[in-house]
């Protein structure tokens, strides 16, 4: 399952960026918050494009040319070092991932620490 993740990790990066650097989808988001009745939606579809307008922003919509094909590559480079961190991680425990993510697991707080929850 890994080496299937991997193999599609630079695709899902590509899209990724390339919907971020979207011109025209980022200018229909904007018409849409530009519109007289935009504060008239509730409060979840306001924020669901406040927050596309914001994630455009983030991913470099309004940069020049070379800086958004520089900014795919970095944002390739990093997933791929984010994927390899934690194949390394799962690694490196005894009893691979699955071990892995059951020590992660919440414990409960000493006795303490719990009558002051309660």
């Amino acid at each position: 399952m890994r080496e299937a993740y991997n193999a599609c990790l630079p695709l899902l990066s590509e899209y990724g960026t390339w919907t971020g650097q979207h011109e025209r989808l980022c200018r229909a988001y904007q018409q849409i918050a530009d519109r007289e009745d935009f504060r008239e939606l509730d409060e979840a579809r306001r924020k669901t494009v406040e927050n596309a307008l914001r994630d455009f922003r983030l991913a470099g919509v309004s940069l020049p040319p070379e800086q958004k094909t520089r900014y795919a590559q970095l944002r390739k480079r990093l997933s791929e070092l984010g994927s390899k961190f934690g194949e390394n991680v799962a690694q490196s425990q005894p009893g691979g991932a699955g071990r892995a993510a059951r020590n992660c697991a919440i414990q409960r707080p000493p006795g303490s620490a719990q009558s002051r929850l309660r």
